[in-house]
């Protein structure tokens, strides 16, 4: 029998486990198991794990431990979260998905230093029973629906501050995937594209109060909405439920905000608001006079910093009035938080709030799911994490974030999927 590489799998959506398996090697064997992709790109990532083989000359990953390698532990995934840039220098260090294209990986098998086994395979980010369509007025967005369904959960998916359709799409078409009809829906691009805003500064909550009545009014779509969101975009969805939207039926807000602050552009911060509503800014906290960049990857821990200045400076009243009234929502709420976030204080804030939530014995159930180590950027899973803390692995921020996401599923399901 000539030595193979098992791809097992029930689906090929990227967020299921995959399994593999080393067959045909010789028993008690040392190889070498190789494995490639390219991002967005089309930088080269890649990972690398040594094995000694069984009596039968077989190794099922999800149960053996690597001698060496990129990841040590028994992880039928390893071999895809613990890949690594080729090129560390080719731009930003972290691994760009930007589209739902199907993603393709290569293994190669190795004993004695020779190639024994090759295969490629693709995951997929849209199941094949979902239709796309691209929205460009009066919003821009994607628009993901099973097709040949009625009466579907509907969710407002939303990015942060990268712009575009970043994390919102490749979120919004999973979730698709599972059942939802679901929007993503872009607000802001830096190089003003579709005539969208090219800088954080006072962007209409208007805008997506437009685009949930329009999802609302879809024949196939339920009248009550869940929102998802992440960074500026969870902080986005906890204001919109707060204040602006009715009929939301639940909100999971990855790493938000608790209270609204100062927009900017492209590396600087700015003394205006980052949202606004009837054209009028809404109250924010300002940030600090400073000159760090807000698009500085090599320092995100600045960012933190920057946040935490602006909670120090600001004055009572200010503070009161940018609060985020969370407890003025209408539905069940998950947040997600890490105690390593180098963007801004996430853990502090949703303890926070989920004190607010207590004091105010607010009725519907609440969930605040931290880690005490995890990315500020709760990418999707399995593929390689953003590594933007010293203190971080990416074993740990792979972990949290398949632990993340798996919990945004089973909340979605209990309250919008079988709510």
């Amino acid at each position: 029998m000539r030595p193979q590489i098992q791809i097992l799998r029930k689906t090929t959506m990227i967020d299921e486990k995959i399994n593999i398996v080393l067959s045909g090697c010789l028993p008690h064997q040392e190889v070498e198991l190789h494995a490639q992709t390219l991002d967005d790109f089309g930088r080269i990532w890649s990972s690398h794990a040594v094995f000694m083989t069984d009596q039968e000359g077989q190794i099922d990953l999800s149960l053996s431990s690597p001698i060496q390698g990129s990841y040590t532990s028994s992880d039928s995934m390893g071999m895809f979260w613990s890949m690594t840039l080729q090129q560390p220098k080719q731009g930003p260090p972290y691994f760009i998905k930007g589209s739902t294209k199907p993603q393709s990986f290569t293994f190669q098998l190795k004993a004695n230093h020779q190639i024994v086994a090759e295969q490629t395979f693709l995951v997929e980010f849209v199941s094949e029973d979902v239709e796309v369509s691209i929205i460009e007025n009066p919003f821009v967005g994607k628009y993901f629906r099973p097709r040949h369904k009625e009466n579907l959960p509907t969710l407002l998916v939303m990015g942060g501050s990268p712009g575009g359709l970043y994390w919102s799409e490749q979120v919004a078409s999973l979730l698709a995937s599972k059942g939802y009809a679901t929007l993503a829906l872009a607000y802001l691009d830096y190089e003003g594209k579709h005539g969208l805003p090219s800088q954080f500064t006072e962007i209409p909550l208007n805008y997506f109060m437009q685009a949930a009545d329009w999802i609302k009014k879809q024949p196939e779509t339920q009248d009550k909405i869940g929102l998802v969101g992440i960074s500026k975009g969870g902080e986005l969805s906890l204001l919109l439920a707060s204040r602006f939207l009715s009929n939301v039926k639940a909100i999971v807000s990855f790493v938000p905000s608790s209270h609204v602050f100062a927009g900017f552009s492209m590396g600087r911060g700015l003394h205006q608001s980052s949202w606004s509503y009837n054209e009028k800014p809404v109250t924010f906290i300002p940030y600090p006079e400073t000159d760090i960049d807000f698009t500085n990857w090599k320092n995100p821990l600045s960012l933190r910093e920057l946040h935490e200045q602006a909670f120090l400076q600001a004055t009572e009243q200010q503070i009161k009035q940018a609060r985020i009234p969370i407890e003025k929502a209408n539905c069940p709420i998950l947040l997600i938080s890490t105690q390593t976030d180098a963007t801004w204080p996430s853990y502090e804030m949703c303890q926070t709030m989920t004190q607010i939530l207590e004091e105010h014995s607010y009725p519907f159930e609440v969930k605040h799911l931290s880690f005490a180590h995890a990315s500020h950027v709760f990418s999707i899973p399995y593929l390689p994490p953003y590594i933007d803390h010293p203190a971080l692995t990416k074993e740990h921020a792979a972990k949290a974030i398949e632990t993340a996401w798996q919990a945004t599923l089973s909340f979605l399901n209990q309250h919008l999927l079988h709510g």
